[in-house]
């Protein structure tokens, strides 16, 4: 937590509205991280909720959530100024208005909070309107009296309150179903029925409009029930002939029913359309890609079927595979054909610096690529270290940031070394050769007694070479890990 302090910056104090409390009236207000910046959006603070604002700038006020740990700035437009009476901690708990509808058809309505109003009460007996509270609602899929639950949370105390209200879900009588829409009635042997297509129309008692439930309404309804043959619908396979497909709906219990056929027919022959995308494939990976391979499946009646190559087996074994054209054989439905590809011999198509290695050098000193790994990639998507690169731009004979070159045949990788007159970067204190937020702690475990560095680990540690290690050290360095400052300290280092 002390890192993150260190970041923030000092702000004048003095103006008439800090330390004073303040109420919400906006019906929401953003939260900003920077109050010069409109698009640091931290996130919204919704109308009755108490602030404190301890400072203030450019028309807002700087407001700190403990309960949630967050801190922003809020426009004091946006705010009325009120007393200690209405600090959240005072809530001693919440008051609701109930809303207008309080009775639901089962399945076929969800909860609507129109007309529902959720006050603080205070300590005073006072009431406050709040909108940043929690609804838990009940699954209105059963008849019955459900609760609705209202939950809310004091972002000062992080007291909690909850309070609840019943509805009632009632079901609607429904006189008969009927089958409409343009279900699958035909099916291969062997296929299980889709519903596809299907939907039902559903005829009420109470003289309602009909309601028409398509199959996706339908699926993952608990209200409806599926089988086939008065089997419940699974997925199972069908055999050769006729079957019955019912639906019934639970509220009342009534079914509708209709009539598909599985007929006989058999793969024969298959008949390639379209070519994989890549008919080549690399001797370093040996796996032929099928993607974009379409097939025809000609059955003994006639009929035909488009097959991707998703749907296929592919018979292949790399071990037999040679350079040039193999035939790969792909298999359907107990039914083959082949494709011929060509295996073939990767290429370089560039390199990657995997590990850099040392990164920080003394004035004078020469390359070391005892830890540098230089990656070559290949079009076959393969990646392997190389050892032939050479290095190129290296120079350390004056201290600063240096960029160094590899290369290996006609591609080349840069990166970053420093070069001092020490041997090491100024905030550098596990001298790692690096600057991150680790070395940042470290630096401010020293200053308050809780870390011990020695040698040129503490030369390091103190980042502004002032003499001193103290969190200001913590703070620079911290703030080259992120970017904020430059990694090299020039002036420090010479």
């Amino acid at each position: 937590m002390m890192i993150v302090f260190l970041l923030l910056p000092i702000i004048p104090t003095g103006f008439a509205a800090e330390g004073e409390t303040y109420v919400v009236t906006a019906e929401s207000t953003p939260m900003l991280a920077d109050a010069s910046d409109s698009g640091a959006f931290i996130c919204n603070v919704y109308k009755g909720t108490v602030v404190q604002v301890t400072e203030t700038r450019f028309g807002y006020g700087y407001v700190f959530r403990k309960s949630v740990s967050v801190g922003g700035w809020i426009k004091l437009d946006d705010l009325k100024k009120t007393d200690a009476d209405y600090a959240e901690d005072n809530i001693t708990g919440i008051e609701i208005s109930l809303p207008d509808k309080l009775t639901y058809i089962v399945g076929e309505e969800s909860f609507d909070k129109t007309g529902l109003v959720v006050s603080a009460v205070y300590a005073n007996n006072d009431r406050i309107e709040i909108t940043d509270y929690t609804l838990y609602l009940p699954v209105f899929d059963t008849i019955g009296a459900k609760t609705v639950t209202v939950h809310y949370k004091s972002f000062v105390s992080g007291r909690s309150f909850t309070s609840s209200f019943t509805v009632s879900v009632e079901k609607v009588p429904v006189k008969r179903l009927y089958a409409e829409g343009n279900p699958q009635t035909e099916f291969v042997e062997g296929q299980s029925v889709s519903l596809a297509g299907l939907a039902v129309r559903v005829q009420y008692l109470d003289g309602r409009t009909d309601r028409i439930f398509t199959w996706n309404e339908m699926k993952n309804n608990p209200d409806f029930t599926f089988t086939v043959d008065g089997k419940p619908l699974d997925g199972s396979a069908l055999s050769l002939g006729e079957h019955t497909v019912t639906v019934g709906y639970l509220y009342p219990e009534h079914t509708v029913s209709y009539t598909v056929t599985a007929v006989e027919k058999q793969p024969a022959q298959l008949q390639i359309l379209q070519l994989p995308y890549n008919t080549t494939f690399y001797s370093d990976t040996r796996k032929p890609n099928l993607n974009g391979l379409v097939l025809s499946l000609i059955y003994t009646n006639g009929d035909t079927a488009t097959v991707g190559a998703a749907d296929c087996e592919m018979i292949f074994n790399p071990e037999t595979a040679v350079p040039g054209e193999n035939e790969i054989v792909v298999r359907y439905k107990g039914v083959e054909t082949t494709v011929l590809m060509e295996m073939i011999e990767p290429s370089l198509v560039g390199i990657e610096l995997a590990d850099s290695g040392r990164t920080v050098y003394m004035q004078g000193a020469i390359f070391d690529g005892t830890n540098t790994v230089v990656n070559g990639i290949y079009n076959s998507g393969n990646r392997a270290e190389l050892s032939n690169w050479e290095v190129y731009s290296f120079d350390t004979s004056t201290c600063g940031e240096k960029t160094v070159e590899l290369r290996y045949g006609d591609y080349s990788v840069t990166y970053t070394v420093y070069v001092t007159m020490t041997g090491y970067l100024n905030g550098d204190a596990d001298l790692d050769g690096k600057i991150t937020s680790g070395d940042a702690r470290l630096i401010l475990r020293y200053s308050v007694g809780l870390e011990a560095l020695v040698g040129n680990a503490l030369f390091a540690a103190d980042r502004d070479a002032n003499g001193a290690i103290d969190a200001g050290d913590a703070r620079l360095t911290l703030r080259a890990a992120v970017g904020l400052d430059p990694i090299f300290v020039q002036n420090n280092n010479e």
